[in-house]
């Protein structure tokens, strides 16, 4: 995964978070998930796919959906997904 790819990702995602959680000063890590984010639940969770889904182009599988579990599995998925 390319470093620049990476950090503009992340800060993308982090807006999507800051947008779907209501919460602009929310900040993310690589390390951060649901056990982090009161607001993280498996409703939630859907949401906030769709709408990295729709930020980055892509189709999660359902199979990525359950394997998800934090912003780094987020960040690996995509870059399967963008940079294949």
């Amino acid at each position: 995964m390319n470093d620049v790819w990476k950090k503009n990702a992340l800060g993308k995602i982090e807006a999507i978070f800051r947008d779907h959680f209501l919460d602009d000063n929310l900040h993310i890590s690589e390390a951060t998930s649901p056990a982090d984010i009161d607001e993280w639940d498996s409703l939630a969770h859907i949401g906030l796919l769709a709408t990295v889904e729709t930020a980055f182009a892509v189709h999660f599988s359902a199979d990525d959906m359950a394997e998800i579990d934090s912003v780094s599995s987020l960040l690996a998925a995509l870059d399967r997904r963008v940079n294949g």
